[in-house]
């Protein structure tokens, strides 16, 4: 009834329609996140909507997104053009709801770069204190006097940083288990206990392994194979032979995350060549420009 008083004040421009609904047919989705989620329902319509009953994976890409483009870059002044970028090209095409969501979702990635950079102890391909003395070399104010703290540089660290990003993708796929099992629980339990069984085989692979390489104590070798194969007796009872099939392609999955290492290693080797080639400096005189 209030729905209906509500049209006639519209008089004849508004109308009501009773229409009957199929038990099958699903009810229309509106996307429902935070005003600072937005720009990323952006991806979200872009990939596939979720249904009525699904959860919506947008709040999960405004946190996971950022954090994996910050690995990659991982400099603070990058980090600082790229958001300055991101705004000039928001303030540009404003109108474009395109581009707004684009740049706004550059800038969101900016953040995170500058604090991973600072981790990394990144600046511009050079280190905090490197850097200082570029500075010092053109104005003779030496601002430090040695590194204020090591950092974590990536080509000193390479596998360490490897094995960092296989976690992250760990924790990725984790976050796409949990929402599957969810969705699928009201609709199709199997299904549902099947994504459970592959969090499962997650989780009881990693301890087998961090046992294995002396992370852990050796008893959580025995947690992580009884996980292990337990949950590899459930997938076979609910996946069959085709979810034994795909039982590789988890590992490969997760590995396929070190390419976040190996990108971000690579943009620093060509940083650095940059650096050295074409640094400007003083003693350089007209070079320098």
């Amino acid at each position: 009834p209030g729905l209906r008083e509500l049209c006639e004040r519209f008089g004849g421009k508004a109308q009501l329609e009773e229409v009957l609904v199929d038990r099958h047919e699903k009810p229309p989705v509106v996307l429902d996140n935070p005003k600072q989620a937005a720009p990323f329902e952006f991806l979200t319509r872009s990939y596939s909507l979720p249904n009525y009953f699904e959860i919506d994976p947008t709040v999960a890409y405004l946190i996971a997104l950022p954090i994996l483009y910050g690995m990659i870059v991982g400099d603070v002044i990058y980090g600082l053009i790229s958001f300055a970028l991101a705004f000039l090209i928001f303030k540009k095409f404003e109108k474009s709801e395109t581009m707004r969501n684009v740049s706004m979702i550059w800038m969101y990635s900016a953040l995170p770069t500058i604090i991973i950079g600072v981790i990394y102890d990144e600046w511009c391909g050079m280190s905090l204190f490197h850097l200082t003395e570029v500075f010092g070399k053109w104005t003779g104010i030496h601002l430090l006097e040695s590194a204020p703290y090591a950092g974590f540089h990536r080509l000193e660290n390479v596998m360490g940083l490897i094995a960092i990003t296989c976690l992250v993708g760990m924790a990725h796929l984790a976050l796409g288990f949990i929402f599957g099992a969810i969705n699928e629980w009201k609709h199709n339990k199997k299904h549902s206990i099947a994504k459970i069984a592959w969090l499962g085989i997650e989780v009881g692979g990693l301890f087998l392994l961090l046992a294995l390489t002396g992370m852990l104590d050796k008893a959580f070798m025995n947690a992580g194979l009884a996980v292990l194969g337990l949950s590899v007796v459930i997938l076979a009872l609910t996946e069959g032979l085709m979810g034994m099939i795909e039982l590789p392609g988890l590992a490969g999955n997760i590995l396929s995350y070190s390419r976040i290492a190996t990108i971000g290693v690579v943009g620093v080797v060509i940083a650095e060549m940059i650096n050295e080639l074409l640094m400007p400096l003083p003693d350089k005189g007209l070079l320098a420009l």
